[in-house]
């Protein structure tokens, strides 16, 4: 069987731990990043199957899937080149920064036939994806109530020019929680969302009521 060829765009840490995945899976790797780092991931990694590549042309030329680690306000052009080439598409969530851009990425992969993963790993918890069978073969009644709380520690403040262009926090990390909630329960009535954030040395934390369709 032929080994899977995949292109990681970006070499972060969302990036390296997309590439252990991948070298678990068989998988070889390209890696290309305009912050000059892939290079040294690659080096980590070096007898692996995992090579650095200077140009987004290189990464895509021939391989099976994209992987897309990289800021989100890039996401939407590196995309539709892959998708332009048929290469499949993994991308890092959110798809794209705006809703628009995230319709054009859809509309071009399923004009071209062109498969498309935003990466909502949550999804895969083990505690998540039960829930979603119970909820699926109706063990647990006909749900109308959701609430959702998140709490997390953050060792500096949430700042920073990369996470401006994804829209920050509440599109960066509260879309877990929409997501679980769309897939669990259908569309959405209702929401209350409560956000209480200390100093940088304390929790983060959020709760989000979903009342849903039923």
């Amino acid at each position: 069987m032929r080994q899977l060829e995949t292109a990681l765009i970006g070499a972060g840490l969302i990036a390296r731990m997309h590439l252990e995945a991948w070298l678990a899976a068989g998988a070889c790797v390209r890696i290309h990043s305009l912050d000059g780092r892939a290079e040294e991931l690659a080096q980590e990694f070096d007898g692996f199957g995992v090579k650095a590549v200077g140009s987004l042309d290189e990464a895509l030329d021939g391989v099976d899937a994209v992987d897309i680690c990289s800021p989100t306000d890039t996401h939407r052009d590196i995309a539709l080149a892959a998708i332009a080439r048929g290469v499949a598409v993994v991308c890092e969530k959110p798809l794209a920064a705006d809703v628009a851009e995230a319709e054009e990425i859809v509309g071009a992969a399923e004009k071209a036939g062109v498969p498309v993963y935003p990466a909502h790993d949550i999804r895969f918890a083990p505690a998540f994806a039960r829930l979603h069978e119970l909820v699926a073969e109706g063990s647990l009644g006909a749900g109308t109530v959701a609430r959702f709380t998140v709490a997390g520690y953050h060792p500096r403040p949430w700042t920073g020019h990369a996470t401006a262009e994804s829209g920050g926090i509440l599109t960066d990390q509260m879309l877990h929680g929409v997501d679980i909630a769309y897939w669990l329960f259908g569309d959405v009535v209702r929401v209350h969302a409560h956000y209480h954030r200390s100093a940088s040395s304390m929790p983060i934390s959020s709760q989000m009521t979903v009342i849903g369709s039923g």
